[in-house]
């Protein structure tokens, strides 16, 4: 007879959590340095085939719907991340690219599953490189599956790059939305509602910053410097700066697009002003650092 509630919960737990020995193998890994939304990316494309399929999973009480595959890189050593690419560096400060896999019914093999990591996230001097990719292998509840590849290292060219500085200074919006209504209430005060304003810069699709934002304001200061990115882009690169309304509840609405092309960029420390979606104004300067 189960004499206390711990041991009820834990032997649900166990039940609940169970597995059949799930195990994982890579196969066919590729890469490539290409262009995506016009910046350059190591493409990584790989097979993953799962030793049991979901149904049998299932039948055996596992409840995983998802499988996170992470990838990190082995040069002379292990790959470390570019300063300003923190958000895709794991907890040792590794380039990590990340991958789920959601499967399905009978099937234990997903082949064509494919990530783009901006050239610019690798810490690494130009010339050509050969990577190993590491791959580890993880369930939704973070149990690690083990995860079995072998492959030679991929040759790969290290583009050439500069290092930027961004400086937003300073961002005044309009006192309407796209849809010309006011922006979000405040308190319910509709004729007192304020944008959050807020910027990010992404490069490959990829957000490297959020700065932060001023409660019920349609303008954004900056006037110390503390949301400053500095990070690395590769020669010919596009990066985009966004300004968005920051919202608690829902999605982050999006207030215009800047776009910064460095196959025409001129290094200048003078401030800029431009005009954009609903931004009336954006202060900001790009300048090329040591």
């Amino acid at each position: 007879m189960l004499r206390t509630p711990a041991l009820l919960f834990a032997l649900l737990l166990a039940h609940v959590h169970g597995s059949c020995n799930q195990e994982a193998s890579i196969k066919n890994a590729t890469a490539k340095v290409t262009r995506a939304v016009g910046a350059a990316v190591l493409q990584v494309k790989f097979d993953v085939v799962f030793s049991t399929s979901p149904k049998v999973m299932k039948a055996n009480h596992d409840t995983s719907d998802w499988y996170t595959i992470n990838i990190t890189f082995i040069d002379s050593g292990e790959v470390p991340v570019a300063r300003g690419f923190e958000r895709q560096a794991d907890s040792n400060g590794r380039v990590l690219a990340e991958v789920r896999v959601f499967p399905y019914s009978d099937a234990t093999a997903y082949p064509g599953q494919s990530v783009n990591i901006p050239m610019a996230a690798f810490a690494l001097n130009e010339g050509t490189h050969q990577l190993k990719p590491v791959f580890t292998v993880h369930d939704e509840h973070k149990k690690l599956v083990p995860c079995n590849f072998s492959s030679a290292p991929l040759t790969v060219i290290m583009p050439p790059r500069i290092k930027l500085k961004v400086e937003v200074k300073s961002i005044l919006v309009s006192d309407t939305d796209q849809h010309g209504d006011t922006w979000d209430a405040w308190l319910f005060k509709f004729s007192a509602s304020r944008p959050e304003v807020f910027w990010t810069t992404t490069l490959a699709g990829k957000n490297l910053n959020y700065s932060d934002y001023t409660m019920n304001s349609f303008t954004y200061n900056d006037p110390t410097g503390k949301d400053n990115l500095l990070f690395s882009i590769c020669k010919g690169d596009v990066f985009y700066i966004s300004v968005y309304d920051f919202d608690q509840l829902s999605r982050n609405d999006l207030i215009g697009t800047q776009k910064f092309d460095m196959s025409t960029y001129q290094n200048t420390g003078i401030s800029h002003p431009t005009t954009f979606g609903l931004v009336r104004e954006m202060e900001y300067s790009i300048t090329e650092r040591p």
